[in-house]
């Protein structure tokens, strides 16, 4: 049974887009150290203000993770490290690399599940310049 909450559109987010974005984006930044902007779709509040859902996405990032994740606070600061722009912020523009992600693109089909037919992907790329130079969706 996967735990899903429901965001402000009403579209649902589960443990798995919380758990992909924090180890996708600890990934990342811990191989390309630098001072790129990270875009990525969640954002930290729910788990905060939750701590059951939180150790779900403890346990799930340590089940697959053995990465700079020592505490759930480092993966909450992996989380919010995809908050980079603000609405309205045109800094990103000026900014020469960009990593936009969204951890589970097609949480309904993830929900679904393979054996019922549910297709999802994990969705990165990096924009340099303001052109898309990598592009990976993957399962």
């Amino acid at each position: 049974d996967i735990q899903t909450i429901s965001k402000q559109d009403a579209s649902p987010v589960t443990v798995g887009d919380f758990a992909s974005q924090a180890v996708a984006l600890d990934t990342i930044h811990n191989t390309f150290a630098n001072s790129d902007i990270y875009i990525a779709e969640e954002g930290s509040d729910a788990l905060r203000n939750d701590e059951e859902l939180l150790e779900k996405v403890w346990g799930a990032v340590h089940h697959v993770h053995k990465g700079d994740l020592n505490s759930q606070q480092d993966l909450l600061k992996a989380i919010d490290s995809g908050q980079g722009i603000e609405e309205g912020d045109q800094s990103a523009v000026t900014k020469r690399r960009v990593w936009t992600l969204d951890p589970i693109d097609g949480t309904k089909g993830f929900l679904r599940g393979r054996e019922f037919g549910g297709q999802y992907c994990i969705a990165l790329a990096l924009i340099e310049d303001g052109e898309p130079v990598v592009s990976v969706l993957g399962k």
